[in-house]
C-alpha cells in the first residue's frame, strides 16, 4: 500500500479582507468629513459691510513727505466699520499712527498738494491703517504686492470685497478692513 499524500503544510495564509475594508472607511471617511466642514464654511452668510454711525477723529500729524524739505500738517477723522469698535482702535493707535506716518513721508508732495490725485493718498491712508490693524493682505505677503483685481484677505479674517446693496461704496476708501473711509479735516503742506 501506498503511503497517502501529504497535505502541502507550506501553503501562503490567505489574508482577511477586513484591514482592507477599514482601510477604504476611514479614507472616504475623512474624505466625507473634510468635504462638508469647507462645504459649512461656504453655505455661511457673510456680514454685510456697514459704516459706523459716527466719525474717529486722529490728532493732528505734522511730518516730513519723501522730500525732506516739504513738510505735511494733516488732521484725519475716519470712518470705521460698524463691526470694528473704536475702544479696538483706539487699542492700536500706536500703530495707526506710524501707519499714517509712513504714508506721508513716503509720498511725494504733489500727491498730498493735487486735489485731483488725493483719493489716491486716501485709499493709500486707508490700506495702512487696515494693515497695520489686521496685518498685512495674503496676496502682500505671498507675492510682495496687492493685485486689484483679486479680492483682498487680510490674516486670520476671510473679508472679501463683494456687492453691498445696502450702502453706496463708491465714496469708500477700502471695502474691506476697519477704516471704510478717510477724510481731512485738514490738510498743508510747507
Amino acid at each position: 500500500m501506498s503511503a497517502p499524500a501529504a497535505a502541502p503544510d507550506a501553503a501562503p495564509k490567505k489574508k482577511g479582507k477586513l484591514p482592507i475594508i477599514l482601510a477604504l472607511a476611514l479614507v472616504l471617511g475623512g474624505g466625507g468629513f473634510f468635504m462638508m466642514k469647507g462645504k459649512g464654511k461656504a453655505e455661511k452668510a457673510k456680514p454685510a459691510l456697514a459704516l459706523a454711525e459716527h466719525e474717529t477723529e486722529l490728532e493732528e500729524f505734522l511730518t516730513n513727505t519723501a522730500n525732506p524739505g516739504v513738510y505735511v500738517r494733516a488732521k484725519l477723522s475716519i470712518r470705521l466699520s460698524k463691526e470694528y469698535t473704536e475702544d479696538k482702535f483706539k487699542a492700536g493707535m500706536g500703530d495707526v499712527r506710524d501707519a499714517v506716518l509712513t504714508v506721508f513721508n513716503s509720498s511725494a508732495p504733489e500727491l498730498i498738494t493735487d486735489a485731483k490725485r488725493r483719493p489716491e493718498l486716501k485709499k493709500q491712508l486707508a490700506e495702512a491703517i487696515n494693515t497695520a490693524l489686521e496685518g498685512p493682505l495674503e496676496e502682500e505677503a505671498k507675492k510682495g504686492e496687492h493685485k486689484e483685481e483679486e479680492a483682498p484677505k487680510r490674516k486670520g479674517k476671510e473679508k472679501e470685497k463683494s456687492e453691498h446693496k445696502e450702502e453706496d461704496m463708491s465714496d469708500w476708501d477700502s471695502t474691506s478692513g476697519p477704516v471704510l473711509q478717510v477724510r481731512f479735516a485738514a490738510l498743508a503742506t510747507q
